[in-house]
């Protein structure tokens, strides 16, 4: 019986992946990148701390640029995502006009159809 695998990976050593699986042919699809600014932040309450950065960002600068937060699992990230929505929520109530804002939680338990 054929035995078929498909391993998508940016990070992937896909030399060593297809010697393992005896020459197996391999693809190689090149992705583009984008520059990107990293600021690290020493905090104690870092999701609070990633909210208020966002939002701030945002606020900023809106549809200027993207956004990205890692957090460590996904009560955080669910957690974000709340408090994130309840800041805009509070700036449209204050009657500013919030525009471009969209969330894109990603976690291993998120359902397939969200994908």
């Amino acid at each position: 019986e054929d035995f078929r695998l498909l391993v998508c990976s940016a990070t992937l050593d896909t030399s060593k992946f297809s010697d393992y699986f005896f020459g197996a042919p391999t693809i190689d699809v090149p992705g583009r990148t984008f520059p990107v600014d990293i600021q690290h932040y020493e905090c104690q309450r870092y999701v609070e701390k990633a909210i208020e950065l966002a939002d701030q960002l945002h606020a900023d600068e809106p549809c200027e640029h993207h956004i990205l937060i890692f957090l460590t699992g996904e009560d955080e990230i669910n957690r974000c995502c709340r408090g994130l929505h309840e800041r805009v929520k509070q700036r449209v109530e204050d009657g500013e006009h919030v525009t471009g804002l969209r969330m894109c939680p990603l976690h291993a338990s998120l359902p397939v159809e969200f994908y």
